[in-house]
């Protein structure tokens, strides 16, 4: 709550914001618990919401405890609550299809690998760029998460998964030009 309360000017808002911070945190944290199911998310959504509030706080109406700002916080974390739903249901969705493909593609390359000797199959992944050496090898040698990944590179997962595509195709451009079946 320090943290909301620095970014009040006014003495006298800072003390209202703390006791309505007081009054509704619960409320508000049932709001997005009954939305997002998962603890954690539902501690995002709640400082989510308080940060909203906080920016907005001197252009609230009611700044007292009544049912028409208890009804505004529980509101703000509400929507909040879904944004981060959708955004977490956008993800999984294309993660899915994005771990679809990664399959094809491994059990393609599980088939190359069966045909051809290990020493060509490293001869040919040394054709590709380093960047994509790297996220194959932590990918598929050493079984590291896309999120794993995303932090040891220093970038984020969405690059992650886009530079593991890219770096697939690239090798399959490889194989078929040294004229390998894929």
């Amino acid at each position: 709550m320090l943290m909301f309360l620095a970014m009040i000017d006014d003495e006298e808002d800072k003390n209202i914001f703390a006791i309505l911070h007081n009054a509704y945190k619960q409320d508000m944290f049932k709001q997005a618990y009954a939305v997002l199911k998962d603890h954690q998310l539902a501690e995002d959504a709640v400082q989510d919401a308080f940060f909203v509030i906080v920016e907005k706080f001197s252009l609230i109406k009611f700044k007292e405890k009544c049912p028409q700002t208890r009804s505004f916080f529980v509101n703000i974390v509400k929507n909040k609550s879904i944004d981060i739903y959708r955004k977490i249901k956008k993800d999984r969705e294309r993660v899915s299809s994005v771990e679809y493909l990664e399959k094809d593609l491994i059990d393609n390359f599980a088939n190359i690998s069966e045909i051809m000797e290990e020493k060509q199959v490293d001869d040919y992944f040394e054709m590709l760029p380093p960047n994509y050496q790297a996220v194959l090898s932590l990918k598929h040698r050493f079984g590291y998460s896309n999120k794993q990944i995303a932090e040891i590179l220093g970038i984020n997962q969405e690059n992650v998964k886009k530079r593991i595509t890219r770096a697939k195709n690239k090798f399959e451009e490889i194989l078929i030009e040294k004229g390998v079946n894929v």
